[in-house]
């Protein structure tokens, strides 16, 4: 299986997502000063005499029974909630499923998991399967979480297995872990698992940070389907995905050698176009791993309007004149072996109305230096596509109000561009305020 990629800035994830994310999390906590006791009870005091209140005003504000006003009927009784009812409780439900060997439809399976207190650690989910017999069966596991129920002939072309997807309910970069439940001799059996870390002879993918989100996939060369599952690349990037198949009684998988990353840009027209990165990985010798966009596409829908790859010579800049033209092409030495950078923790992608046209232009990092220099692609409306225009580098302020561009070099200062009536970009020079 390839290796996915991380970050250099990335903190490598050991032992649960919950627990790694709550001992972060414990950094920024403090044992408060417990209050004197004479506090505390003028405090119960104060509340309870404030739940008077409130309840003189909810018997006042009360509506009509019905929703309408004058409709008859008794008032609703107020009761105290129940200590037994399961505490944060969230549920799914699939009917229609072949989970047995009757060869029909009609099997259903419903997921609840909830907290058994206010605490997001601890928590029950419970998987309930029924049978069109009527016979049923429950797998039980302790954690609360999300749940998901992802069904698929995974193992089997005849019966359907169970992926219960479970999304950390403290997770904030959308940890997860998957069970495989599949009936067998009238329970439900569990298969394999993903995400819990616990041993790497059992999980399917020991050294991975799964996320929430798995698809399913027809194979092509069996009546078998695939699950694929997200793992994490870093916090600036979408997930890579790995498929698992079943391969001579035992589950393979294998990771997709790129990841993509999507943008959405809105159009004067009320339309928009979507903007697909797709990004790729190059180890070096010393373990440095190197993130490149090696294609863009541009779609509108599911049209691709066009596809946009990293030149290996530079296009004319759509520039005035001779000494703008020097401003705006970066030096050749500087251009990447392996395409646009996708590092964006240090080069991010830029999305700008740069030519003051009402249109979103798009800003691909180009050289991975301090230059930090993006080739500026341009919105055409007539042709629906990006036109490659020029390439500025450092930080870019764009002055919409005179409709000037400010380009802050490194070690160099600011610089001054505007456009001409033919849409062609003017070097101005070194920025005077």
């Amino acid at each position: 299986m390839n290796k996915i990629p991380s970050s250099p800035f990335a903190t490598r994830l050991s032992g649960s997502a919950t627990e790694t994310e709550l001992r972060i999390r414990s950094i920024f906590q403090w044992k408060k000063q417990r209050p004197p006791l004479w506090a505390m009870i003028l405090t119960g005091l104060v509340i309870l005499s404030c739940g008077g209140l409130v309840s003189c005003q909810a018997q006042e504000e009360r509506p009509a029974p019905g929703g309408l006003s004058g409709d008859s009927g008794p008032a609703p009784v107020s009761r105290p909630a129940d200590p037994s009812l399961p505490y944060d409780l969230e549920t799914v439900s699939l009917d229609g499923l072949t989970l047995d060997d009757s060869g029909t439809e009609d099997d259903r399976v419903t997921v609840t998991s909830c907290r058994v207190d206010a605490s997001d650690r601890e928590g029950l989910t419970t998987v309930e399967v029924t049978l069109g017999g009527g016979q049923t069966a429950v797998w039980e596991h302790p954690f609360p979480c999300f749940p998901n129920i992802v069904p698929l002939h995974l193992t089997s072309p005849d019966v359907q297995s169970l992926v219960i997807e479970m999304a950390d309910r403290t997770s904030n970069y959308g940890a997860a872990r998957y069970f495989i439940l599949e009936m067998e001799d009238g329970a439900l059996a569990e298969r394999g698992h993903i995400g819990l870390w616990d041993d790497p002879e059992c999980d399917l993918l020991p050294d991975e940070a799964v996320l929430y989100g798995a698809k399913w996939a027809e194979r092509e060369d069996s009546a078998l389907q695939a699950l694929r599952v997200p793992v994490l690349i870093d916090k600036w990037h979408d997930p890579c995905y790995i498929t698992l198949t079943w391969e001579d009684g035992q589950f393979v998988s294998k990771a997709d050698d790129f990841f993509t990353d999507r943008e959405t840009l809105p159009l004067p027209d009320g339309g928009e176009v979507t903007i697909e990165l797709e990004g790729r990985w190059e180890n070096s010798d010393t373990a440095r791993q190197t993130l490149y966009y090696s294609e863009i596409r541009v779609l509108e829908g599911t049209r691709l309007l066009q596809t946009i790859t990293p030149p290996h010579a530079l296009p004319q800049p759509r520039a005035f004149d001779s000494d703008t033209a020097a401003q705006v092409t970066p030096p050749a030495a500087n251009a990447p072996a392996l395409g646009f950078s996708a590092e964006r923790q240090l080069h991010a992608l830029d999305l700008r109305d740069v030519n003051f046209d009402g249109f979103t232009d798009l800003g691909l990092p180009w050289d991975t230096t301090h230059n930090d220099v993006h080739l500026w692609y341009l919105w055409d409306p007539a042709a629906g596509q990006f036109r490659y225009s020029f390439a500025l580098q450092g930080d870019l302020t764009i002055d919409a109000e005179r409709h000037l561009l400010i380009e802050t070099r490194w070690e160099e200062g600011p610089h001054t561009y505007s456009f001409n009536a033919r849409g062609q970009i003017c070097w101005q020079g070194p920025y005077e305020m």
